[in-house]
């Protein structure tokens, strides 16, 4: 084929592209590297903690700590990988006890990512001083409800999402550790995907696309969320759920910024009837509800398996979904 052919079919074929994805905006996707750390660079943190560390392919093969100036290892506990933000769970050992300063360095990326090499990512260091052990687990209770919108002809709003027929909203209200505790871990699991996140606000929402293939036939207003909540240091709080949505919207989908579409104006209308939300009272027709009128206590038990091995647990599913290697 002449160069001239080549071209032309290239042209060609970008042609085809861009036709059948107008509507689609091009998304590159961010820079490998660590983005953000609990604790923070400084900070005083339980000794026997897990450090929780958040960026983009992820690897700490060429990290190395020392506590108080001697070597140390940093063994991972857990990895979920989220939309473009990953979370890493990693123990130092030996347990730096109260007043030694820990700090991790290296080079957080892994070879043989979307980039290709680590060329983009620039050594970085994590220093932190050990605080009094945390032995007990978190006290306070966590709530859970969600809300779902249900939207078959919706096309990506980007190069980067992928398709999907339903939007689940996951409603976490809890209370985030206190100065000098571990903060509180949260695995957030719907039909195989999972999520993790550190509680560090009182209300916070956890967002899943599914497609029809992931539903298999589920009715999306009954799906069930499951919930492992602990500790960094491994003091499992329990585990918790719903098993019914809080409101299901049917409504077009809007696109609120021109780049990714925006959560339904959610009404009285949508609210799930017989689900945690409803009221006998209510009506079809109604004003407005706010968000945090659905919120109501879920009982935590108590957590069949150590809560390391449920992370664990955790990140294997979700590492069989996506292309990306796991950390060593």
């Amino acid at each position: 084929m002449t160069r001239t052919n080549q071209l032309l079919l290239g042209s060609l074929l970008l042609a085809s592209g861009l036709a059948i994805h107008s509507t689609a905006q091009a998304c590159t996707p961010p820079m490998p590297g660590l983005y953000g750390s609990v604790p923070a660079q400084g900070e005083t943190y339980p000794g026997n903690a897990a450090v929780n560390l958040s960026g983009y392919e992820l690897s700490l093969d060429k990290v190395v700590a020392s506590v108080d100036g001697a070597p140390a290892s940093l063994a991972q506990i857990s990895y979920v990988p989220g939309y473009f933000q990953d979370q890493v769970l990693a123990k130092v050992t030996p347990t730096p006890q109260l007043g030694q300063t820990v700090v991790i360095s290296g080079n957080f990326c892994a070879d043989n990512g979307y980039y290709g090499d680590d060329y983009f990512c620039e050594p970085q260091s994590l220093s932190y001083v050990a605080g009094a052990h945390d032995l007990v687990a978190p006290q306070a209770s966590l709530d859970v409800r969600y809300d779902v919108h249900t939207h078959p002809d919706r096309e990506p709003s980007n190069s980067c999402e992928n398709y999907s027929d339903a939007t689940v909203y996951v409603r976490l209200k809890g209370t985030p550790a206190q100065p000098g505790e571990s903060p509180v871990v949260v695995t957030v699991s719907v039909l195989g995907q999972v999520r993790q996140l550190i509680l560090q606000q009182l209300e916070q929402t956890v967002t899943f696309e599914l497609s029809d293939y992931e539903l298999k036939g589920a009715q999306p207003e009954q799906l069930s969320v499951l919930l492992s909540v602990s500790d960094a240091a491994g003091n499992a709080l329990g585990q918790s759920g719903a098993s019914a949505a809080c409101r299901l919207s049917k409504e077009a989908p809007v696109m609120d910024d021109g780049w990714s579409w925006s959560e339904p104006d959610w009404s009285k209308a949508q609210v799930v009837q017989g689900g945690p939300c409803w009221d006998d009272s209510m009506t079809p027709a109604g004003q407005p509800i706010v968000i945090s009128s659905c919120s109501a206590a879920s009982a935590l038990g108590s957590s069949p398996m150590p809560t390391y091995l449920a992370l664990l647990a955790a990140g294997l599913f979700v590492g069989l979904r996506r292309r990306q290697r796991r950390l060593r």
